[in-house]
Order: structure tokens, then C-alpha cells, then sequence
């Protein structure tokens, strides 16, 4: 069978007893509290932060740049040429969109490459 703590048998149980100080422990600190204390090294302080400054708010995390590859116009043209081809293959090679398809690989590839 167990046996449970009522919450006034638990606060109790951990409380310690006081006790008196007798006349001899009083003199005891008195002794102590007179003699020289012996300097001990000091960790030096931090510094208290300025009043006057505003708090900082943490830094956004910085986006990482991507170094463009470069390529020379005539990479470029045929870089076009080719997504050009696979823009109009994916929509059947319908005729009529020819320059559609191109101006749509030109954003494509410029937005991968860097010409300078």
C-alpha cells in the first residue's frame, strides 16, 4: 500500500530547524569581522552598458549572392537558341510562337547568367 504526503508533511519535512546563536558564536564573528581581511585578486567588472544607447536589434540573416556564371554573347545566343527550342517543344511547336518562345528563354537565361 502506498503512502502519500499531505502538503503540510512535505513543507515541514524540509524545513530545517533554527537555531539560537549562543554568546560564544557571536563572539566568534565579532573576532572575525575585526581581524584584517587578506586581499584576494578581483575579477575586473564587466562594463555596464550605456544608458543613452539604444538597444540593437539582432541582424537580419544576409542572403547569400550567387556569383552569376559568366558567359560570353555568343554562349548566350546559343544558350537561348537551346531553351528557345525546349520552351516551343513543350507547348508542341505550334507555329505563330516563335517569338514568343524566344523572348521567354532570353529572361530565362538571363536570370542564370551574367554577361559582363
Amino acid at each position: 500500500m502506498a503512502t502519500t504526503k499531505t502538503a503540510t508533511e512535505d513543507t515541514t519535512a524540509a524545513k530545517k530547524p533554527r537555531t539560537r546563536k549562543t554568546a560564544a558564536a557571536t563572539e566568534t564573528n565579532a573576532a572575525e569581522a575585526s581581524a584584517p581581511k587578506s586581499s584576494k585578486p578581483r575579477a575586473p567588472k564587466a562594463a555596464a552598458p550605456a544608458a543613452e544607447a539604444p538597444a540593437k536589434k539582432p541582424a537580419a540573416p544576409r542572403k547569400k549572392k550567387v556569383a552569376k556564371p559568366k558567359v560570353t554573347p555568343e554562349q548566350r545566343h546559343e544558350m537561348i537558341c537551346t531553351a528557345a527550342y525546349f520552351i516551343a517543344e513543350r507547348r508542341g511547336f505550334l507555329i505563330g510562337y516563335e517569338h514568343d518562345d524566344w523572348l521567354s528563354a532570353e529572361i530565362e537565361i538571363d536570370a542564370i547568367v551574367d554577361l559582363s
